[in-house]
């Protein structure tokens, strides 16, 4: 629960994915039953980042079959799909922006190496979500972190 508390602005339950804003607000229970909505979102992230290969890959098809209907129109008339390459790693990306602003503002920050090590766990997980890197643009590739803000 505490990775909500550290929500990066980035993310779309905060409107800062495209279309990503869009989908939380009219498929989410987020703000109606947060607590619920943050521990299953953290218990299904921990599962698929302590998994045996097989398992992450059905949990990761799993949590796709979740996702396949939240789609619609935002208030700007664009359409969105929470499963469209770009917003999904988007929100994959995101997720790992704020553990790690979590472990700068509550913890130990963690060194570069840590940062390292948690980024090749996060591409892990991201495989096991279908994520690869031609999902992506140069631009929005999840890139590894290096050091700790000062």
């Amino acid at each position: 629960m505490v990775l909500l508390a550290g929500l990066s602005p980035r993310h779309p339950a905060a409107g800062g994915a495209p279309g990503g804003g869009a989908g939380v607000a009219q498929h989410s229970v987020y703000r109606t039953d947060l607590w619920q909505r943050g521990y299953r979102t953290l218990a299904h992230l921990q599962r698929l980042a302590h998994a045996d290969p097989a398992d992450g890959e059905r949990l990761g098809r799993q949590l796709r079959r979740w996702h396949r209907d939240i789609h619609g129109v935002d208030s700007h008339g664009r359409p969105y799909h929470a499963l469209r390459p770009e917003l999904f790693l988007w929100v994959h990306a995101t997720y790992l922006d704020s553990i790690l602003t979590l472990w700068d503002l509550c913890g130990r920050p963690l060194d570069a190496e840590e940062r390292r090590q948690l980024y090749r766990q996060w591409l892990r997980v991201g495989r096991c979500l279908g994520l690869r890197q031609r999902n992506s643009r140069p631009t929005s590739t999840l890139s590894p972190p290096t050091s700790p803000p000062r």
